[in-house]
């Protein structure tokens, strides 16, 4: 027991080491530098994405639609349940 409660304790020692970690979200700058040069790149990407051909919406008349599938022919005999020529077998009907 003493062994699974200290194994325990370390574990919980490197998780709560693992997330006092750098984190990797939003952070908070105020530094000129680097915010002329974020939003230098905001204005290039927007530049780029107007320069970007939009995609085109699809109509209805250039979409395909989705086919249904057969209805399944439950009460037709297949081709491996046939009798052998000669043998009488009992008719069915519909």
């Amino acid at each position: 027991m003493n062994k699974l409660s200290l194994a325990l304790l370390v574990l919980l020692g490197a998780f709560s080491a693992y997330a006092q970690a750098e984190p990797t979200g939003v952070t908070e700058s105020t530094d000129p530098e680097k915010i002329s040069a974020i939003e230098q790149h905001a204005q290039e990407l927007q530049a780029k994405q107007a320069k970007a051909p939009l995609p085109t919406e699809a109509t209805s008349a250039g979409k395909k639609k989705a086919r249904h599938h057969r209805k399944a022919r439950m009460h037709q005999a297949q081709p491996d349940m046939q009798p052998a020529p000669g043998a009488s077998a009992p008719m069915m009907q519909y």
